[in-house]
């Protein structure tokens, strides 16, 4: 027989009865590293910049980069109104967006665009959405 108190079979050395309970301690897991705002390809961002000649009225063509979703349309549309309100022509460059929601075409019907000059293949499926309303304005809208 073995030593008292072995249960039968025990290995001497081995996690007794006792030691069962006992669990190895676990490290808590790093946290994540911060995130790089140049690495991100779809980082959202908005750019403006005056079209218009010396002697003509202030015309500005507002790009988009990145994602139009529910939490960046908001953005580009209070921009537009702030832009239309100071009295300048407004156009629209979509060749940069990555992804476009439907909340693209709300912003499209409701907020003062002249005229949309370039799209990409991502804002063009969702305005193939809006069936017959004619959104891009301009017949060389093609998509990028």
């Amino acid at each position: 027989m073995g030593v008292r108190g072995e249960r039968r079979g025990a290995v001497r050395g081995s996690i007794g009865p006792a030691d069962t309970n006992v669990l190895p301690t676990l490290a808590a897991p790093s946290p994540p590293a911060p995130a790089d705002p140049t690495s991100d390809v779809n980082a959202f961002s908005i750019d403006v910049t005056p079209t218009g000649g010396a002697g003509e009225p202030s015309a500005l063509l507002v790009s988009v980069h990145g994602e139009l979703d529910v939490a960046s349309v908001p953005r580009v549309a209070t921009r537009l109104r702030e832009l239309a309100d100071s009295g300048a022509s407004v156009s629209l460059d979509l060749s940069d967006v990555t992804f476009a929601s439907s909340e693209l075409i709300r912003m499209l019907v409701t907020e003062p665009v002249g005229e949309i000059v370039a799209v990409s293949r991502a804002v063009d499926r969702v305005l193939a959405l809006s069936g017959d309303i004619d959104l891009r304005r301009r017949p060389d809208a093609a998509p990028a």
